[in-house]
């Protein structure tokens, strides 16, 4: 599993050393020259930026990364002692613009290479539903934060005890107080040098389901958002960015939000476990909407190799989330479903030796604008990357692929479904 203490511990010395030769190699020519992009850069970047290299900054000094840690006078970011520690600390804070700095430019460029080798869209972002309730997004905007509540679902058939999620919402007042400009903010910066962007759990766009801060999901209840406004938001900004909105509609969705989504051209988010036909078995590829993005599975379910094998039930029953009968009675449902998926597969012409490979063939049968392939199915990743529920436990968003990033295309798998796309894309003309 990936250590990443470790590995954030590596790479903050990293970018500590080149800091350091930043700043030694002052009179060169070429470091003047990054110099002056730098601070091109901060004219611009610096009014958004401002909290949170303070955040980081502060996190250095204090030695701890939770805001709820540090002393009386440090509550957000415009307090007087924040402001004479910004005096007082301005190499530190130029440091880790120097970092914003260097991801950003790397962001762009990996967009370049990938929009110079062919690809249609560029790299895709991905919105979190929320921000850590001791982490910078909080601190830096207190007012607009209800922090005695969590984001979370009500319970349902995938989480039985429902959800809460540790992260505090936004106040739908105080964000309407606000003109609404902190959620500008999050969509522009999120979609900057992006090709599409992913705005997890969707339906936040209007309502929230609260859960009182160290209570039971069943005692939460949903908050309403405004809808129209934030959506006008996201297209404004999509606009602006030529950026490709997915809407990740899984899980309690109240009807006619996905429609509403749709007139929008926000693309749904299908997933082929749920898509199923009347009869239970696989749906026909072509009864999928083309305004949307479809996957064979998720991070929080299980991969293709480990759902055949239901190695997600063994897990829940080591860990004793389900007893010994329930396991048997879900293991045997899941035989019953992959005979279900094979018969609609098999419907498909969807044939082969390989279920990944089938199951991708669907997904390109289908008239869904995006697919979306994920590294663990074609690695051969049996476990899912996150079992909910499961926080504490490894190795949840800590596996490492089996083969380096740059030796992926040697894999059978990864040929294979590279095959299958270019053959789809080739038929749609791109």
């Amino acid at each position: 599993v990936i250590d990443y203490p470790a590995v954030s511990a590596l790479k903050r010395a990293g970018l500590e050393r080149l800091w350091r030769d930043f700043g030694a190699t002052a009179g060169t020519a070429r470091t003047r020259e990054a110099a002056r992009g730098l601070d091109a850069w901060l004219v611009g970047a610096l009014p958004r930026l401002r909290p949170h290299l303070l955040f980081e900054a502060l996190a250095d000094v204090h030695g701890v990364a939770d805001r709820r840690a540090w002393p009386a006078g440090f509550e957000h970011p415009d307090t007087a002692a924040v402001r004479a520690f910004e005096r007082e600390h301005r190499d530190r804070v130029r440091f880790h613009a120097f970092v914003q700095w260097l991801a950003e430019r790397q962001w762009r460029e990996a967009g370049d290479a990938m929009r110079a080798a062919g690809a249609t869209l560029g790299p895709l972002a991905d919105l979190a539903v929320g921000a850590d309730a001791a982490g910078a997004d909080t601190w830096s905007r207190p007012a607009v934060v209800a922090d005695g509540f969590e984001i979370g679902a009500p319970p349902d058939a995938f989480a039985a005890e429902g959800q809460a999620w540790g992260l505090p919402p936004w106040a739908p007042d105080a964000l309407a107080d606000a003109g609404h400009a902190p959620f500008v903010e999050l969509m522009r910066a999120t979609m900057a040098g992006a090709g599409g962007l992913r705005i997890d759990h969707v339906m936040a766009l209007e309502r929230l389901f609260w859960v009182p801060r160290g209570g039971r999901p069943a005692d939460g209840a949903y908050v309403a958002y405004p809808l129209e406004d934030l959506l006008r938001i996201v297209a404004a900004e999509s606009e602006r960015a030529r950026c490709v909105v997915i809407g990740e509609d899984l899980g309690t969705v109240r009807p006619g939000l996905r429609e509403r989504l749709a007139q929008a051209a926000v693309l749904s988010y299908k997933v082929a476990w749920f898509e199923r036909a009347a009869d239970g078995t696989l749906a026909d590829p072509g009864s999928l909407p083309a305004l949307a993005a479809v996957a064979a599975s998720t991070h929080d379910l299980p991969t293709i190799d480990g759902w055949v094998l239901a190695l997600d039930v063994d897990e829940r029953e080591r860990l004793g989330i389900v007893d010994a009968p329930t396991a048997v009675r879900m293991r045997a449902e899941r035989r019953d479903d992959v005979a279900r998926l094979e018969a609609g597969l098999a419907r498909a012409g969807c044939t082969g030796e390989d279920l990944v490979e089938r199951l991708h063939r669907w997904l390109a049968a289908s008239a869904c604008r995006l697919a979306i392939v994920q590294l663990e199915d074609v690695a051969g990743l049996a476990r899912q990357p996150n079992l909910p529920g499961t926080p504490d436990v490894a190795p949840n968003w800590r596996q490492r692929l089996p083969v380096r990033v740059d030796a992926l295309d040697a894999l059978p798998r990864w040929r294979a479904l590279g095959s299958i796309f270019a053959a789809r894309r080739a038929t749609i003309g791109g």
